[in-house]
């Protein structure tokens, strides 16, 4: 593999590092979502409130989580084979066009399963806690679903800026 000197970072190989550079940035910012909901599951005292409200919304987590899981995975494998839809001619331009509509299509249903886990998550906190706002006893629970929700976005800052074709 070439490294920047080699190439300066010209043509594909320059396009490659500079997705992963960027790569690097929201996985960074990631990792650190990753450790305070460590912090917040650790502090959680897993009581009978938590099992309800979480029952409640445990499987649009699940869903949110699976369809960034899937956006992560296209995006990255996107980028280390250093997407730039400009870049294509003839039979690979439409297959980047195939790649760029199924990523556009991952951004959407992250989008569409934030917003049902956001509308869960604040029907059920007022159903379980008779309250629609932060409660003492909730914190941790807003923290996990905050956390999963900026995951969702910080995987589409990373798709939008794979579709962008900035290097």
């Amino acid at each position: 593999s070439a490294t920047w000197w080699e190439c300066f970072d010209l043509w594909k190989a320059g396009r490659v590092r500079a997705h992963i550079i960027a790569l690097q940035s929201k996985l960074d910012c990631m990792h650190d979502w990753l450790k305070g909901s460590i912090q917040a599951m650790q502090d959680e005292d897993f009581n009978d409130l938590h099992d309800k409200l979480m029952g409640k919304v445990g499987d649009k987590l699940d869903k949110l989580a699976d369809v960034t899981g899937k956006l992560m995975f296209r995006a990255v494998k996107m980028g280390i084979n250093g997407f730039a839809l400009s870049k294509y001619s003839g039979a690979d331009a439409a297959l980047a066009q195939i790649e760029q509509r199924e990523l556009t299509a991952d951004m959407k249903a992250v989008a569409a399963a934030q917003k049902e886990l956001a509308e869960s998550f604040a029907a059920a906190r007022e159903e379980v806690f008779g309250a629609n706002t932060l409660t003492s006893d909730s914190l941790g629970e807003h923290f996990f679903v905050f956390a999963l929700a900026t995951y969702g976005q910080i995987a589409t800052e990373y798709a939008e800026y794979i579709l962008s074709d900035k290097r």
